[in-house]
């Protein structure tokens, strides 16, 4: 008994000492991945005499799937602040994307990038990582442009043809990083992110049921339209269609026509639970019904026949609409259908 516990115990040690081998060299290995990567990182920065990278503990910025997860200070050998570099993390075309950007604390430009942790197509990154257009962005981007954006280039495909870029995942995800970037380095320094567009007014146009948005720039106005189902349709100036395609579908219209087929008005407007659908019948400029899809809500002291006056005040157009008792948000929803349907009716006329 006393051969079989020695027996054992030795097992027991073999093994738990190759697992401490097996552990540490892991441990030895990520070390110098984390030195390599560090290495690669500070050549971002070296021609703007960066003799060394030290990290900064701060609070970091996270918007939605992108964050920032380190920050390095590039310092000189009298300790003086040449730059920073920003890693970020956000979802590329497969898992995680890592990208750090380095930055030129005296011109507050981008000077450098490099793709870190990912899990991208090689081929399609290779394509992309080899345009020398499409890398030469990075040389000297200015933070303080409105328009600043990681730019989609041809001629980046892995057959080197004209198509546009093959990743669009990994472009789209270094730009939600660089403007995340730009966010926390505002944050960090006195840097000032320039102004945007400012939202004026939103309103649907009749009979086409487009939506005009009225933008503003610091005096310079933008008119931007898009279909109902916030497809793009024109812009007064094509420089800002990306950001006022974001301001618009971040500031979407919650009350207006869906659909027109024949006499029938489908209208979308905010109720309690959700979006709710109403639906008016029409003859020239008198409605002859009007009803509400009322499945959606969640109505506690009321039922949808308490509905029925207020759907027969906004068929006659009466000026007043009954309330109904609780039920005050659903009750609410079917005005703003009502008042859209009048103003649909007032501006086909």
């Amino acid at each position: 008994m006393k051969k079989k516990n020695l027996l054992i115990s030795i097992l027991v040690f073999v093994v738990v000492l190759a697992l401490g081998v097996v552990v540490n060299n892991l441990i030895v290995k990520e070390q110098e991945r984390i030195i390599e990567e560090k290495d690669n990182i500070i050549n971002l920065v070296k021609h703007l005499g960066v003799k060394e990278l030290e990290e900064d503990s701060v609070r970091f910025i996270e918007v939605g799937d992108t964050e920032i997860i380190q920050k390095l200070n590039g310092l000189d050998e009298k300790d003086n602040l040449l730059a920073i570099i920003y890693v970020g993390e956000t979802k590329g075309y497969r898992e995680d994307l890592q990208v750090a950007f380095a930055i030129d604390v005296k011109t507050d430009k981008v000077v450098g990038f490099k793709l870190l942790e990912n899990n991208e197509t090689p081929i399609f990154l290779d394509a992309l990582l080899s345009n020398v257009e499409f890398t030469d962005q990075f040389k000297d981007k200015a933070l303080n442009d409105k328009q600043m954006k990681v730019e989609v280039v041809s001629g980046a495909t892995p057959n080197g043809g004209t198509d546009k870029v093959i990743a669009p995942a990994t472009s789209s995800g270094m730009n939600k990083v660089l403007n995340v970037v730009r966010q926390q380095y505002a944050r960090d320094t006195d840097f000032v992110v320039p102004a945007m567009l400012e939202l004026k007014s939103k309103s649907q146009v009749y009979p086409s049921l487009n939506f005009e948005y009225k933008l503003d720039d610091e005096g310079t106005a933008v008119t931007l339209v898009v279909t109902n189902a916030y497809q793009f349709v024109s812009i007064s100036d094509e420089s800002y269609r990306e950001d006022a395609m974001a301001l618009a579908n971040a500031n979407k219209v919650e009350n207006y026509i869906s659909n027109v087929e024949g006499n029938t008005i489908t209208i979308k407007s905010k109720g309690f639970a959700g979006t709710i659908t109403s639906t008016a019948v029409v003859e020239g400029n008198v409605i002859n019904s009007f009803t509400t899809d009322l499945s959606t809500e969640t109505i506690y002291e009321a039922s949808p026949s308490d509905f029925n006056p207020v759907f027969v005040a906004v068929k006659n157009r009466a000026e007043v609409v009954p309330g109904v008792s609780g039920a005050t948000y659903t009750r609410n929803g079917v005005v703003y259908a009502r008042d859209v349907l009048y103003a649909y009716l007032e501006g086909v006329e």
